[in-house]
């Protein structure tokens, strides 16, 4: 539905950056509503989601979504004699973007997250959680870091046993299991099956 039929059929309730968000014309001003939102495809922590210009390699995502830096020196990306920094990538002392040395994935940058295993060496791409390995199925909790304890910190090798862990912890308290399956029954009972198995 393109915005000229939603203007006759809807109106323009409220705008937040690029989300607009609609509702039913002559409806109450607390009728429901609905939006439409862009979806971004996030790779990152992937081995190969990276490749430095120039290297040949093809990397899963376009280098300018690791976000360009200005380097140590103050230099920005066009400047000349740049050391190639971004964002998104692991940055070794002097700034600069670290390539991996060794591996399958040999020569393209460390694509850094925010969810890592704090057991392996930060330069070992399998201390960054896997965005093409992970998001197939797995629901994640977010906590902030206030409050957790060493307790909480494990491996990354089983992002569901980990998981049911850490949901074990706080599900007496905050009813998780409960929380989750309420808010995504009847719509999705797909999400509610999966996280009433995990708890």
């Amino acid at each position: 539905m393109n915005d000229q039929q939603k203007k006759s059929h809807y109106h323009l309730y409220k705008a937040t950056a690029a989300t607009k968000i609609w509702q039913v014309k002559g409806a109450p001003v607390r009728s429901p509503f609905f939006y439409e939102a862009g979806i971004t495809i996030d790779v990152d922590g992937a081995a190969d989601a990276y490749a430095p210009r120039g290297s040949g390699l093809q990397g899963r995502d376009y280098l300018g979504n690791a976000l360009p830096l200005k380097d140590s020196q103050g230099r920005a990306p066009k400047s000349p004699g740049w050391i190639p920094t971004y964002k998104s990538t692991l940055r070794d002392k002097t700034g600069a973007s670290v390539v991996q040395k060794s591996g399958p994935t040999q020569g393209y940058y460390i694509a850094e997250t925010s969810l890592k295993d704090i057991f392996c060496d930060a330069t070992d791409v399998k201390r960054q959680t896997d965005a093409t390995t992970y998001p197939r199925g797995i629901i994640y909790i977010v906590f902030p870091d206030t409050g957790l304890g060493k307790e909480l910190r494990c491996p990354l090798q089983d992002l569901s046993t980990n998981g049911k862990r850490w949901l074990d912890l706080y599900d007496d308290r905050l009813d998780l299991v409960k929380q989750v399956t309420d808010c995504f029954s009847p719509e999705y009972p797909g999400v509610a099956q999966a996280f009433r198995k995990l708890g």
